[in-house]
């Protein structure tokens, strides 16, 4: 205990608590900054990675967009005048002969095009040109984007993957993902076309897994369902999720499966579809974590080397100190000089000096008294020589 409250281990503990608070602000004041650079960077490499992969995408699909905008006679031209014959005609010669001239039609247009797998063109009398594999036409017809088209209600509908028909179920593998626009006639609605696009070009576009930690999603936020989800997100509360997503685009931080993530937002220029990147703050700054987790064995490391230094030190400029204390704890009555020797000009040798002085000053009072004493007490002798002289006793009775 003696040892404990000694002024060597007050030093000891101010100065390492000292460091320790100094290591502690620093790595505070560390974190949060490479915290937010960390962030901001993240940040900026996903919207680069998502508008990259976007760019991707929407140039794959233009293509394809643009043969079925044209195709849908939008902008009327010779060149699908087939197309119209096929769905106008009504003697049963002309529908074969408009029929063969419109799959022709259709196989220029869309011959190697890449992950196109089929387009149709569907009247609204049950009959169907297709090029590639197609959905019959009493499961299309009986779909609610058929009767929006149908009714001009929309212009052109994008659909999330799906298997080609309900009664045989198909493998995600093979799925697909559609664009459906009305063909036109001097402005009339005579038919659909909708071409099919393999779903895998969603996964290769999309799936970022040798980025470890990031995850990219693409929603429909018209009809709120998810057109592409990476492997491994079932337990993500997509709908929730895709709720608290903005419009347009952006970035924020949220809370998502119990982690602080990072959010990134943009929305396709062709399609209807909002591109979603999600990253967790713990990957962002996974590189630091590992840095603190250095940098507090080197704190700790440093603290008992500079606890041992400081203690050694500590221990030296004390020394005289413990000296002096020893040889006052030796001084008394016979012995009022100090047996050593301080020749120190800072606060040990002040008061060395200071307890000599007062050594000194103490064995001059008992030199005064001793003297005054012996004064005091030769007087009283003769006093009581004098008392005792017969002539004295003699005159005082007289």
């Amino acid at each position: 205990m003696k040892v404990l409250h000694s002024f060597t281990a007050r030093i000891l503990a101010i100065m390492v608590a000292l460091l320790l608070l100094f290591c502690a602000v620093s790595t505070l004041a560390w974190y949060r900054s490479f915290t937010r650079e960390a962030v901001e960077t993240a940040q900026a490499h996903l919207d680069t990675v998502i508008e990259t992969l976007n760019e991707t995408f929407e140039e794959s699909l233009r293509e394809i967009d643009y043969t079925t905008a044209f195709i849908s006679n939008k902008v009327r031209s010779t060149q699908n005048n087939c197309v119209v014959q096929f769905l106008t005609a009504q003697e049963s010669n002309a529908q074969i002969a408009s029929l063969q001239q419109a799959r022709s039609y259709l196989f220029n247009r869309c011959n190697f095009k890449a992950y196109l797998n089929g387009v149709s063109i569907y009247g609204f009398d049950g009959r169907i040109c297709t090029y590639g594999i197609t959905t019959p036409y009493d499961e299309v017809s009986q779909t609610e984007w058929f009767s929006q088209i149908q009714s001009g209600q929309a212009d052109v509908v994008y659909l999330t993957p799906h298997a080609y028909t309900s009664k045989q179920p198909s493998p995600k593998s093979s799925y697909v993902f559609s664009i459906v626009r009305p063909v036109l006639n001097n402005g009339t609605i005579i038919g659909v076309i909708k071409a099919d696009v393999k779903s895998s070009l969603l996964e290769t576009i999309f799936d970022i897994q040798e980025m470890q930690g990031y995850a990219l999603y693409v929603f429909d936020r018209d009809t709120g369902e998810a057109v592409y989800v990476p492997e491994g997100a079932d337990t993500l509360p997509l709908t929730r999720f895709q709720d608290s997503v903005p419009r347009g685009h952006g970035s924020y931080t949220d809370q998502i499966g119990g982690a602080d993530c990072l959010v990134v937002y943009t929305t396709s220029e062709i399609t209807p579809w909002q591109i979603v990147g999600v990253v967790r703050q713990n990957t962002v700054i996974s590189g630091f974590l590992q840095v603190r987790n250095r940098m507090l064995l080197i704190v700790l490391l440093c603290a008992a080397l500079f606890a041992v230094i400081a203690f050694a030190l500590a221990h030296y400029l004390t020394k005289d100190l413990r000296r002096l204390t020893r040889a006052v704890e030796q001084t008394g009555d016979e012995a009022l000089e100090l047996p050593i020797r301080i020749t120190r000009q800072d606060e040990v040798g002040i008061l060395y000096q200071r307890i000599c002085a007062m050594l000194a000053r103490i064995r001059t009072l008992i030199t005064n008294i001793r003297c005054a004493e012996a004064e005091k007490r030769t007087s009283e002798i003769a006093m009581l020589s004098m008392q005792i002289n017969p002539h004295f006793l003699y005159n005082t009775l007289h």
